[in-house]
């Protein structure tokens, strides 16, 4: 299970929004879990003059679901989330750490693949000589490949 170091960075991962702004498929940072915004509610405005939400949300790494309530008009942590794509060059079936090459012809090979499917997807690929490009999801220092296609 991945986990997440809460207060350690400068808060470069993520930034403030309003909670009233957060949108269905949108990103909210939930129990310091970086999620994908699957459900919405919203309360009346209580006596106290302001309304409730409930978010729910799937970790974008793990597929974890987590819930929080936050006040619409308070300020809520929102990850940075990059999506980038790389032609793959290599799989090492030794350690299935992957070589990347990034559109500017920068190598990268510090990315492991955890899914099996995945690692076959790739290894058959090598086999055959075929060009597949991978994106890679990134957020909060950690980093996953999400997609493989031709």
């Amino acid at each position: 299970d991945l986990e997440y170091e809460a207060g350690v960075s400068s808060g470069a991962e993520t930034f403030p929004m309003p909670g009233g702004k957060i949108r269905k498929n949108g990103h909210i940072m939930i129990d310091d879990h970086p999620c994908k915004v699957t459900d919405i509610s919203i309360s009346k405005t209580g006596k106290h003059g302001h309304a409730k939400m409930k978010v729910v949300g799937i970790d974008i790494f793990t597929g974890n679901k987590h819930q929080d309530i936050y006040s619409t008009s308070h300020k809520v942590k929102v990850p940075i989330v990059d999506r980038t794509e790389y032609k793959f060059l290599h799989i090492d079936v030794d350690g299935n750490f992957i070589d990347l090459l990034n559109d500017k012809d920068e190598m990268r090979s510090d990315i492991k693949l955890e899914d099996e499917a995945q690692i076959a997807q790739l290894v058959a690929a090598e086999e055959e000589s075929k060009s597949m490009i991978v994106t890679v999801l990134s957020s909060m220092d950690i980093e996953k490949v999400i997609v493989i296609k031709e």
